[in-house]
């Protein structure tokens, strides 16, 4: 799990730099919005058009930032963090005690932790999870498999 996290920690390291290089852009941003809005209020006519153009250039700029930094923010706080790690070895040593009746939240906050994927490609169920190398695959159209087709023609599968 350290090295998964020391991996993890390196791939972001572009997103953190990426955040930082964001957030001065809204600083900036946010000084210009200023200084327009501040000689706004002055002027008239053709200059005042062309502030007001101006002004309008530098919001879509600023929510585009806005939005770019939010994703970044939520990238990075998904990262395999210490509590993280704590958590799953809590639950290796739930899971080697054995789950007695684990309930709903139970499952779910483990998937969450575990950061579960499943997608479906090309008619294979693809299963993904942030510690593991190599996604698990197997075939939908196979009748020897754990997953299937329920009558409606929606997609089943049951994780035991």
């Amino acid at each position: 799990m350290r090295e998964a996290q020391a991996k993890e920690s390196d791939g972001m390291q572009p997103k953190r730099n990426q955040l930082e290089h964001i957030q001065a852009l809204i600083e900036q941003a946010e000084k210009e919005a200023d200084e327009i809005a501040e000689v706004l209020t002055r002027m008239r006519g053709l200059v005042a058009a062309r502030l007001e153009q101006q002004a309008n250039e530098v919001d879509r700029r600023y929510q585009a930032l806005l939005s770019r930094q939010a994703e970044l923010r939520d990238a990075l706080t998904s990262e395999l963090t210490d509590d993280n790690i704590s958590n799953l070895l809590v639950f290796r040593e739930t899971v080697a005690a054995g789950l007695v009746n684990p309930t709903f939240e139970d499952k779910r906050r483990w998937l969450e932790i575990l950061q579960v994927e499943v997608r479906v490609e090309n008619h294979q169920a693809v299963i993904a999870c942030r510690l593991s190398m190599e996604p698990f695959a197997f075939n939908l159209d196979s009748s020897n498999n754990p997953a299937g087709y329920a009558k409606d023609g929606r997609f089943k599968f049951h994780i035991c």
